[in-house]
């Protein structure tokens, strides 16, 4: 079974307020499902799995080690 939290719980588990939260969700960097029927003020569920992939870094953001240029002669142009 998929283990899912609130928007209160997924607080407590990333160290901010629901609202912060909410405002993770809305900007679309924390997927989220919102299960609110009507003109209800959105109510969310969020994965764990979505949480994990909020809390590891971006691939374009790990470091890979640079590759080193050739000394030069030391003339400049």
């Amino acid at each position: 079974m998929i283990k899912t939290f609130t928007t209160s719980e997924a607080g407590d588990i990333l160290k901010c307020s629901s609202d912060q939260v909410r405002a993770l969700i809305t900007s679309g960097r924390l997927h989220a499902t919102n299960v609110s029927m009507g003109s209800q003020r959105a109510r969310y569920v969020i994965t764990q799995t979505a949480i994990e992939e909020f809390l590891s870094p971006p691939v374009a953001a790990m470091k890979t080690p640079r590759k080193r240029m050739p000394p030069t002669s030391g003339k400049h142009y």
